[in-house]
């Protein structure tokens, strides 16, 4: 077969294997079973390679697994695609009823610093009910954020007033805006 490698080390796994989207749904569910890192981080690899908006919904679709391995597999992979295929599923991830998934696409999108990125934050900063999400993006907020960022960063402090540690990244995150 022409897509798979012939030497011991990496028996059958995918070089180049062919964009379509049926290989990048089959690689996401290997790395699912995969036990062994060496060879999730290679499956990874070849989702990267592939480089399809198929390969990016099968590395998103790996935030959702039981597997905190595969969740960082998927973080990881959407960190490495080509932005212009992780951004569309970032915003889509960004908008999931979990927290814990948007926390996995805040992990991810730390990578992507512009101002498209910064309206997501800004967004999701207005509507985010959950303290911990808030405290990443402030975080993020204050490594990548704008003065266009401060109204919804002092709404996000005020609106978590009982929150001390909102108070402080809300509080950091302007003093680094007000910096840059």
């Amino acid at each position: 077969m022409p897509f798979t490698r012939s030497d011991r080390s990496n028996p059958g796994l995918p070089v180049q294997p062919p964009a379509i989207p049926a290989t990048a749904d089959m690689l996401a569910r290997d790395i699912g079973h995969e036990t062994a890192s060496a060879r999730r981080a290679q499956m990874v690899t070849a989702l990267v390679t592939i480089d399809t908006p198929e390969a990016a919904a099968a590395l998103a679709a790996l935030l959702a697994h039981p597997d905190p391995a595969v969740r960082a597999c998927g973080v990881d992979g959407l960190r490495r695609i080509r932005p212009t295929l992780a951004r569309p599923r970032l915003a889509q991830l960004l908008a999931d009823a979990s927290a814990e998934i948007r926390i996995r696409a805040l992990d991810a999108i730390e990578r992507l610093p512009d101002a498209e990125v910064e309206s997501w934050l800004i967004a999701l900063l207005g509507r985010e009910t959950e303290s911990n999400v808030c405290a990443i993006v402030l975080d993020l907020l204050a490594e990548m954020g704008t003065p266009i960022a401060l109204p919804a960063i002092r709404a996000a402090r005020l609106r978590f007033a009982n929150e001390p540690f909102i108070a402080f990244a809300a509080d950091l995150a302007i003093s680094q805006i007000a910096e840059s």
